[in-house]
């Protein structure tokens, strides 16, 4: 790998290190806690909680495809998938927003993963 390459890979996996520990953290806090001591009805309660839950997986799915560069030679495929599920989540998020007329700041999450999708795709082309 070029210093370039090892360079953007940082980039993507601390974004993406970042993004999972915010999502933990703050979304257990302010998401997953909360939504658990809703009136929701019990079946929608637990299916938002397995969601958030698979979030977490996929998050720490696509950290670990960031780290595999720096361990292994045959890196390329995990970091394309991990940077297209990245790119795809941001456009999901921003296409969103624009469709629900929604402020940019009540769902800012796509910054974190354009943050991810950009350093990571770069490191494939480089």
């Amino acid at each position: 790998m070029s210093n370039l390459q090892i360079t953007l890979l940082s980039v993507a996996l601390l974004m993406s290190a970042a993004t999972t520990c915010l999502h933990v953290i703050l979304g257990g806090r302010g998401i997953a806690k909360p939504l658990m001591q809703s009136g929701l009805e019990r079946e929608m309660k637990n299916t938002l909680y397995f969601c958030w839950h698979f979030a977490t997986l996929v998050l720490i799915v696509m950290t670990c495809a960031f780290a595999v560069p720096f361990f292994h030679s045959n890196w390329r495929e995990l970091v394309g998938a991990a940077s297209l599920l990245a790119g795809l989540i941001a456009a999901w998020n921003i296409a969103f927003v624009l469709t629900a007329r929604l402020p940019f700041k009540e769902l800012p999450q796509w910054i974190l993963f354009v943050g991810i999708a950009l350093p990571g795709s770069a490191s494939l082309f480089v």
